[in-house]
C-alpha cells in the first residue's frame, strides 16, 4: 500500500542509475519483472499462511451445505466473522491473521536489518 508507493520510485531510480545509459531498458525490464514475481510469491504467502493458521486452530473445517464444493478457508472464515458466522471458524479466522501479522513483522525486521546492513557494507567501502 502507502509503504510501496513511498519507496518504489525513489528504489527504481537509484536501481536504474546504477546501470550504464545504453542498459537502462534491460534494466527496467529486469527490475518490473523481479518487482512482479515478489509481489505474486508474496499474495501466495499470505494465502498459505492464513491456511495454515486456520488448519492449527480448526480440526475439521465447516462443509457446504447439499455437499456443493467447498469455499477456500479465507474465504469461510471472513463470512463466518460476519454478525451470523460461526464463532468458532471466525475465532481459527482471526487467530490466523494474528499469525500472518506475526510473520510479515519478522519478515519486515529481516528486510530492515539486510538494508542497515548493507548501509553499513556501503560506507566503511568508501
Amino acid at each position: 500500500g502507502l509503504g510501496v508507493g513511498l519507496a518504489q520510485p525513489t528504489t527504481l531510480g537509484s536501481a536504474m542509475h546504477a546501470f550504464p545509459a545504453d542498459e537502462r531498458g534491460v534494466a527496467a525490464g529486469v527490475i518490473n519483472s523481479a518487482r512482479l514475481s515478489f509481489n505474486a510469491i508474496g499474495v501466495a504467502l499470505v494465502g498459505v499462511v492464513t491456511a495454515v493458521g486456520m488448519s492449527w486452530n480448526l480440526d475439521v473445517l465447516p462443509t457446504a451445505a447439499g455437499g456443493a464444493a467447498q469455499d477456500s478457508w479465507v474465504e469461510q472464515g471472513s463470512r463466518a466473522c460476519s454478525s451470523t458466522g460461526d464463532v468458532v471458524v471466525c475465532s481459527a479466522y482471526t487467530s490466523s491473521l494474528s499469525l500472518l501479522y506475526a510473520v510479515c513483522g519478522v519478515l519486515l525486521l529481516l528486510a530492515l536489518g539486510t538494508l542497515v546492513g548493507s548501509m553499513r557494507l556501503n560506507r566503511s567501502a568508501v
